[in-house]
């Protein structure tokens, strides 16, 4: 990573990330994390999404929804990524709340319309 610089993208990170969720490997994915934040590098939705995904696995809640509450976008992935991790290890409340967070965001009404008009696209 070091090699790379500011010259690290999408793949890069990715791959880093993969490793790191299939490792659970904590430290070596805060700083991957750390590089990003460094480099002014932004993100998609998808590789917070795998952040978030790493910090659940090595059970860094915080840490996680710290990366889900500072996503400017984030779409069901991110937050059933979350709610699953919170639900899984018996913090009902929060995954409910968060849930709740989810339903008041409007991200399931943006997806019941996509599906809508994928049914009369192909009818």
């Amino acid at each position: 990573m070091a090699l790379r610089g500011h010259d690290m993208k999408f793949e890069g990170y990715n791959a880093l990330l993969n490793e790191c969720v299939s490792k659970r490997a904590l430290r070596e994915g805060q700083r991957v994390h750390a590089h990003m934040i460094k480099t002014r590098y932004l993100p998609s939705v998808f590789l917070r999404t795998r952040l978030i995904v790493l910090y659940t696995k090595c059970d860094s809640l915080r840490d996680a929804r710290l990366v889900l509450d500072e996503m400017p976008e984030r779409n069901v992935v991110s937050w059933t990524a979350m709610i699953s991790a919170y639900s899984q290890r018996g913090y009902a409340t929060q995954a409910l709340n968060l849930f709740l967070q989810m339903l008041r965001s409007g991200i399931l009404g943006l997806l019941f319309a996509q599906v809508h008009e994928n049914n009369m696209d192909s009818s």
